[in-house]
């Protein structure tokens, strides 16, 4: 294990292993739900989901960590690109859930991360244009720096969001017993796991 590696677990806050520790357990959780039924379609999108969920929580972890090193630059490109995919593949998943006998070909595909694809190359040729890590003279710790495309990428984040908790919400309406109640509870599920990705 390197140096660099030691300094960035070594300098990870609270809110980071917790992080971490609720990611493994999405993770888990999808592997779980996956298990139970390897031929549905749902179940998995529902594993790639935690899958991903898991890559993010890794990647933040590293990016808090990094603060304090020589990696925070990558570590900020690492974070947003990362994040960015999260909201992807839960609307993807909640479509596969939510739209019966849904067909997904290479053009609906496409077109879901055709956006994504666009933002992080925005990230890697545009460094700055979203996010960037500014130095402080006199200071160990810089500080973040958002910059003029920020909202570009808020709105992208905030879009795939609604975009599946409205076909979560149509799907409820739409159902009866105790399907109704299970979607409520997912409903209830992604509300909270979006709010909390938001603020972090």
């Amino acid at each position: 294990m390197s140096v660099a590696l030691l300094d960035v677990i070594n300098s990870l806050s609270f809110a980071s292993w917790g992080v971490v520790v609720g990611s493994l357990f999405a993770s888990v959780l999808s592997g779980v739900v996956y298990w139970q039924d390897l031929t549905k379609r749902s179940s998995k999108f529902f594993f790639l989901f935690g899958l991903v969920n898991l890559l993010w929580g890794v990647v933040y972890a590293y990016f808090d960590g990094s603060f304090v090193t020589s990696g925070v630059h990558a570590g900020i490109t690492m974070l947003y690109a990362t994040a960015g995919v999260v909201p992807v593949f839960l609307l993807l998943f909640l479509y596969v859930f939510s739209v019966e006998y849904s067909q997904l070909s290479k053009w609906k595909l496409l077109a879901f991360f055709s956006p994504y694809l666009a933002i992080v190359g925005i990230l890697i040729f545009y460094p700055g244009f979203i996010v960037s890590y500014q130095e402080s003279d006199g200071e160990a710790l810089g500080k973040m720096v958002f910059g003029k495309g920020f909202l570009i990428y808020a709105f992208y984040i905030l879009a795939f969001l609604f975009a599946g908790v409205g076909l979560l919400v149509k799907k409820y309406l739409e159902s009866a017993g105790i399907f109704k109640t299970a979607i409520k509870e997912l409903l209830i599920a992604v509300g909270v796991a979006s709010a909390v990705a938001v603020v972090m």
